[in-house]
């Protein structure tokens, strides 16, 4: 494997994405920082092939999941402790599926466009279903701009396609280890689940139904982490929000035409991307980033919105769902080691 240059990467990494986001809104499409995120997460990818290979992996859960979001809209649009329980077992199953099956990133992608579509689309069918389409779109766009960027810029440094997913084990013991973690897994989601559902029917959560669709498409990542890995996530979350949202107050609206707000996200995605670019920072450009595209999602409107209200919302709940999400792993810590005293 030939070895990797820093700044390409972060080149190849802030053309693609800022790239994706110009198209997006030259096609006229609402949210382009669907497609962005696209980029990030196959881009954080290691191997060009492994990240195509994931691309692929995420179309069809993609698909699947804009199906099954449907689904729900027709079915439990009006009940929703009926719809909890749907949402409970669909989670765990994924769940335990990311984690030993070779096709677990599907079913994990497919859960979270799924509770997308229900949540975000109102629970109305044609509001719903046009947000199902515009997932597909975006999700294909960025795996095409991904493709044909990393393909021109830069040839594959790894001709060995293979998924970074779990793949099936055919040694007993291992098995026996991966159905362990899948269900202890599991398990973890719908606690959490549970738990951000209490407190969206018995307190005065803002947002609207913001939180329980961030724990929907958050719970299956957070369920990877020990209780230890909290402080870091939450300390990294906490500085690139604050980054994130001076420059959406200061800089973002004074930024009049595309290419300006194409040129931002260039810039800032490509420093990110190059002073955090060792291995054992990769969770801190991964957060950098999506943070970047998420909490600017106002500014790529195609009429451009710069309240900051909804961004200090959505990251006063994710912090809120990252004390949950540790708490729940400590009690599975606390849990485990309660035998051996």
């Amino acid at each position: 494997m030939l070895s990797v240059n820093p700044s390409l990467e972060a080149l190849k990494l802030a053309a693609s994405v800022s790239l994706t986001i110009a198209l997006s809104l030259a096609f006229g499409w609402q949210k382009p920082y669907w497609a962005a995120v696209v980029v990030i997460i196959l881009a954080i990818t290691p191997g060009f092939d492994q990240g195509i290979a994931k691309g692929r992996m995420r179309l069809i859960g993609t698909v699947f999941g804009g199906f099954i979001g449907l689904v729900w809209v027709a079915l439990f649009s009006q009940s929703e402790l009926a719809f909890l329980f749907t949402i409970l077992i669909a989670g765990a199953l994924c769940a335990y599926g990311y984690t030993t099956k070779s096709y677990g990133y599907a079913l994990k992608i497919a859960f979270i466009v799924a509770s997308i579509v229900f949540f975000a689309g109102g629970f109305d069918s044609v509001h719903s279903f046009s947000m199902a389409v515009l997932r597909i779109q975006q999700t294909l766009l960025g795996l095409l701009v991904f493709y044909w960027v990393y393909r021109v810029v830069d040839f594959p440094r790894d001709n060995n396609p293979r998924s970074d997913t779990p793949i099936s084990v055919t040694r007993s013991d291992e098995s026996q280890q991966l159905h362990l973690l899948g269900i202890g897994r599991a398990k973890k989601f719908v606690l959490i689940t549970c738990a951000v559902w209490l407190a969206w029917f018995w307190l005065p959560m803002p947002g609207g139904v913001l939180f329980p669709l961030l724990a929907a498409t958050l719970g299956l990542t957070l369920v990877e982490f020990n209780s230890a890995s909290y402080r870091l996530v939450f300390v990294t979350l906490t500085f690139w929000s604050l980054f994130v949202l001076f420059q959406l107050v200061s800089l973002l609206p004074q930024l009049t035409e595309l290419w300006q707000l194409a040129g931002f996200f260039f810039v800032n995605l490509f420093v990110i991307w190059r002073v955090f670019s060792k291995p054992e920072h990769t969770m801190i450009r991964l957060l950098g980033a999506q943070m970047l595209v998420l909490l600017t999602m106002g500014a790529q409107n195609l009429r451009p919105s710069y309240d900051i209200l909804m961004p200090i919302t959505m990251l006063l709940l994710v912090l809120l769902l990252l004390i949950i999400a540790r708490w729940v792993s400590q009690l599975f810590e606390w849990l485990e080691l309660k035998p051996n005293h």
